[in-house]
């Protein structure tokens, strides 16, 4: 037994995703996957992970805020994501702009 690995989740699953958090594949999913490269072809590089350690580390970031998203969701644990708001394809300068990012989650 293990839990769900979907975010802020927690269910206990036999494995892979719980009930609610299964989703059957499809094709045109792959084929964006596939097209949508990796982490590093999209521009996220060793200086990103810094810059999120930096960020992630600042006082006023440092617990989940995914209540700022969904205000029924609550958490108290520690932030270990952020999210860009205008994505970093469509403007690569604000790829660092600390109010452009939301979260933290």
């Amino acid at each position: 037994m293990s839990p769900c690995p979907a975010v802020w989740c927690g269910a206990v699953v036999e494995s892979g995703y719980c009930d609610k958090h299964k989703r059957a594949e499809t094709a045109p999913e792959r084929d964006y996957d596939a097209r949508r490269g990796n982490s590093s072809s999209r521009g996220y590089t060793s200086y990103w992970a810094r810059w999120r350690r930096w960020y992630l580390r600042q006082p006023e970031h440092g617990m989940c805020a995914i209540h700022e998203l969904d205000p029924t969701l609550t958490c108290n644990d520690i932030a270990t994501e952020v999210h860009h708001i205008v994505k970093v394809r469509d403007d690569r300068a604000r790829m660092f702009d600390a109010r452009n990012v939301t979260g933290p989650m």
